[in-house]
């Protein structure tokens, strides 16, 4: 049997484990995920904080292991099922360049991003969202744009972004 990842399309961190779903092809192991109705109060539920008692998604149940937060999730995976080191380098110097990405976006994509988007979920207002601005952050805009055609970000992520999007603009109505 492979291992349960927890989540929400809506999340972006649960369609960051799309990676998951992409290292269950790349290393041979069946995934199944959960949807967890945040808006339903399903991640506040005793069963699911005795797992994880921040009752945050994503979550991955692995046998008797969990973990949650998605980075640790994608790195758990690559380690322990990947063929080689590919995904996640043992050379110190190149997993220390992985790792710089990954924590770039724990704590300082994710929190700016949570900021502007959290008031619309849970008090009903917004101040703004800003898009990327692709003449100031040209080398963000050229990135965004080469994942945006990869087919894994047509297949999963952008599912998922119009379930934020829908559920973003139900906040705004």
């Amino acid at each position: 049997m492979g291992y349960v990842i927890h989540g929400h399309t809506a999340s972006g961190h649960w369609r960051e484990n799309t990676f998951s779903e992409l290292s269950s092809d790349l290393i041979d192991n069946d995934v199944q995920y959960i949807d967890v109705k945040l808006l339903e109060g399903e991640h506040l539920t005793e069963e699911y904080q005795k797992l994880n008692p921040l009752h945050t998604i994503p979550m991955l149940k692995d046998d008797d292991f969990v973990v949650w937060d998605s980075h640790a999730i994608c790195t758990y995976l690559v380690t322990v099922y990947g063929d080689d080191d590919s995904l996640y380098p043992k050379d110190p110097k190149k997993r220390a360049i992985v790792d710089q990405r990954l924590h770039f976006d724990t704590g300082t994509l994710f929190p700016a991003t949570r900021g502007a988007v959290e008031p619309v979920f849970f008090l009903g207002c917004m101040n703004e969202i800003l898009p990327i601005d692709q003449n100031k952050y040209v080398n963000l805009w050229a990135w965004f744009q080469r994942c945006s055609k990869l087919p894994l970000c047509k297949t999963v992520n952008e599912p998922g972004l119009q379930d934020f999007r829908e559920l973003l603009k139900s906040k705004l109505e």
